[in-house]
């Protein structure tokens, strides 16, 4: 009998260390995860302001210079961008096929 409970005692420590490696693994690997994953997001945000705050900036110098009307709410902040404008353009196309030889003779005009 002796035998048998040393057995299962050991079978008992073997799996209680294995969960307890396991679990000290997951923790491990959740914290390396989270510090990589929190300073990306930082750096994601700060990139995130730069880029609004260029854009902004480009939207308010094509307001001045007459090429938008911005929209803006009650704090001041930009919601939409009215653009009114319009383009004409004409092209005229013909080819001409002699033997081998194809001849192109298209012309846009504005």
């Amino acid at each position: 009998m002796k035998i048998f409970s040393l057995i299962n005692a050991n079978i008992v420590f073997q799996i209680i260390s294995s969960l307890c490696s396991f679990a000290l693994g997951a923790f491990v690997t959740w914290l390396v995860s989270r510090r990589y994953y929190k300073k990306a997001a930082d750096e994601l945000k700060a990139e995130t302001e730069k880029t609004r705050t260029l854009i902004r900036i480009s939207l308010r110098a094509l307001e001045s210079a007459g090429l938008v009307e911005l929209t803006h709410n009650k704090a001041g902040k930009i919601t939409g961008i009215i653009h009114q404008g319009y383009m004409k353009a004409s092209v005229v196309s013909s080819m001409a096929i002699k033997g081998n030889d194809i001849t192109d003779n298209t012309n846009g005009t504005e």
